[in-house]
């Protein structure tokens, strides 16, 4: 799955641009499957990279927000 969610972050970032909604749910995603495959450092940085964007785009109390936040979360419950 991982290489499958990197290339739609390329995809994505390409034809979107890195803060683009979609490919902000491909990072949350991918960051998702780096968490379940012992690459937690990187998953933050995605993680990190997404809530920011979100909480601007989006604001604070947007569930999508939230849902990345939530996910984040239980990465560094595992880290």
């Amino acid at each position: 799955a991982e290489p499958l969610y990197r290339a739609a972050v390329e995809g994505h970032s390409a034809q979107l641009g890195r803060s683009h909604l979609r490919t902000l749910n491909s990072l949350n995603g991918l960051a998702n499957i780096l968490t379940q495959v012992g690459k937690p450092e990187e998953a933050e940085k995605l993680y990190r990279f997404a809530l920011e964007e979100r909480r601007r785009r989006l604001g604070e109390a947007h569930p999508d927000t939230l849902m990345t936040l939530s996910n984040f979360a239980v990465a560094l419950r595992r880290g």
